[in-house]
């Protein structure tokens, strides 16, 4: 049996089959409902085989995809294909549908390779990328996490970073699991190094995203928690879907997506807070698994496709912490990027496989955000500092606050309706209008 192409998605309650398979306007022949599988997984496999013989449905049990032949030992799930020969897998509850991937060309011996990050993976039939949520079947790739939700929350756009786009505001943040990085640090690893096998995911269609986001009152949505370029296929779809319904799009992102994949979601996506890890091949082949190269040639390139970019820097002691490293950093920044771009050196905490590091000290970070200054930039800010004063956006011409910020949100803005300081008249490159209450909007004097 050949893998498909696929649409979608999702059944979250059986009683909901019905309506959500008419809501979303996707055929569905004999509309019978899915069984209520519930949690026990023994009761499950036998109602999912039954549904699937009464409904001429074929029943596998061998793999997430039928070219798998081995059993997961120790999360068994049912799979099935329904009569439009749609991929399925159940995942505590939820009927999950699988995606052919974009971005990959076939090769020899059905081995594909994906062309959506800079790895560009050769794999080989029944196996997955380095991200582990693309998988070969038969000789086409799939992604096993489209629309397959692991955290998701209504969060401030300050919490990406993004100090200068829609300040105030709440991005509607979802993410997923895999990850295209083995960063030694990462503090996502229960996302990033899960498998769809026995993550906890939740489905969410890009239709029910967007409508979330505008319920819960959010102007943006937001991929993050975990790199969004692995389930591109679902941050294209939802990306286009917010643009229609007025909304803006971000990624955070450690900036591997490939010039291709870019581009073609560029029209949709406005906002690229990119974590430029730090400014050596060598640090990004110890601590990251992967190479600088790719990630500055994706920042530039968001940047001359007209996406908002905002770059993060994490200080790991020892590591990426030396005053000729972050000059490097900041002199690309300013010659590649401009002198206005915001520029975020963060704290580093101890965590997963470097533990023994101390956390970065607070005079590291005021010694990066001087030799930015010094190197031209003019939007500088310390981050994961609470109560640092670099947290604020002041003038660049005459110092003053213009937006004050605490706890990862606005406590005080100070701009004109223009967006230009009060007192001197400065512009302020800031995209989008502040989402917060106005009690006094200052005039330029």
């Amino acid at each position: 049996m050949s893998c498909p192409k696929v649409f979608l998605l999702t059944v979250i309650e059986p009683k909901l089959v019905e309506f959500i398979y008419g809501f979303m306007r996707i055929p569905f022949q004999n509309k019978k409902p899915v069984p209520d599988t519930g949690t026990r997984a023994s009761a499950g496999r036998e109602d999912c085989r039954q549904y699937c013989v009464s409904s001429n449905i074929v029943y596998e049990t061998t793999g997430l995809l039928p070219c798998r032949k081995q059993m997961h030992s120790t999360n068994r799930k049912q799979y099935c294909y329904n009569r439009f020969h749609n991929p399925i897998f159940w995942n505590r509850g939820f009927y999950i549908m699988i995606q052919e991937a974009m971005f990959y060309e076939k090769l020899a011996e059905n081995k594909v390779r994906c062309n959506l990050c800079a790895h560009r993976c050769k794999i080989n039939p029944g196996k997955r990328g380095i991200c582990g949520v693309r998988e070969n079947c038969e000789g086409s790739l799939f992604s096993l996490v489209y629309g397959a939700v692991a955290s998701e929350s209504v969060a401030h756009i300050e919490q990406k970073p993004l100090y200068h786009y829609y300040p105030g505001s709440t991005a509607y943040s979802v993410g997923t699991i895999g990850c295209n990085f083995r960063c030694r640090h990462c503090q996502n690893r229960t996302l990033s190094r899960a498998s769809p096998e026995d993550a906890d995911l939740g489905m969410l269609s890009s239709s029910q995203l967007i409508r979330q986001a505008k319920m819960a009152g959010c102007q943006s949505v937001s991929w993050t928690y975990n790199e969004p370029t692995v389930w591109y296929e679902y941050t294209y779809d939802g990306a286009k879907l917010a643009k229609e319904a007025g909304l803006g799009t971000s990624y955070v992102t450690n900036g591997y997506i490939t010039p291709e994949a870019l581009e073609q979601i560029a029209p949709y996506l406005d906002a690229f807070s990119v974590d430029i890890k730090g400014f050596s091949e060598e640090f990004y082949q110890e601590i990251c698994g992967a190479k600088l190269a790719p990630v500055l040639e994706a920042t530039l390139l968001a940047k001359q496709l007209g996406i908002h970019v905002e770059v993060v820097n994490l200080i790991i002691p020892t590591h990426n912490d030396s005053p000729e490293e972050i000059r490097e950093l900041s002199r690309w920044v300013y010659e590649k990027l401009g002198k206005d771009t915001p520029l975020h050196f963060t704290s580093f905490y101890p965590y997963y496989e470097m533990k023994d590091l101390p956390p970065t000290p607070v005079e590291t970070l005021d010694r990066a955000h001087s030799i930015a200054i010094e190197e031209g930039m003019r939007f500088v800010y310390v981050g994961n500092v609470p109560g640092h004063p670099h947290e604020n956006t002041y003038c660049p011409e005459c110092g003053t606050l213009l937006i004050a910020r605490g706890f990862f949100e606005v406590q005080e803005y100070n701009l004109t309706l223009e967006k230009a300081c009060p007192k001197c008249g400065e512009k302020i490159p800031i995209v989008g209008e502040y989402a917060g209450n106005r009690n006094h909007i200052p005039d330029a004097e």
